[in-house]
């Protein structure tokens, strides 16, 4: 993952929302990797996206790394 503060923030808030669902293994290596995990950050990603404008940059390179993840 990149070490932008936009994709840090949203991976922190991704993996705190997991964590608190039950998730006690996920971290920023799994967030990604992880297909259960995966699916919900990818989810709340497109949640956000047709909400703020403002972070769709972040949230389509977020998007792209997933995708490639998937292949």
């Amino acid at each position: 993952m990149s070490n932008s503060y936009r994709e840090r923030t949203l991976n922190n808030l991704a993996i705190e929302k997991l964590k608190r669902l039950g998730f006690t293994n996920v971290d920023v290596h799994t967030l990604l990797e992880d297909e259960v995990y995966r699916s919900y950050y990818v989810k709340m990603l497109k949640n956000i996206l047709s909400r703020k404008n403002c972070w769709e940059t972040t949230i389509k390179s977020i998007l792209k790394k997933a995708r490639k993840l998937e292949e």
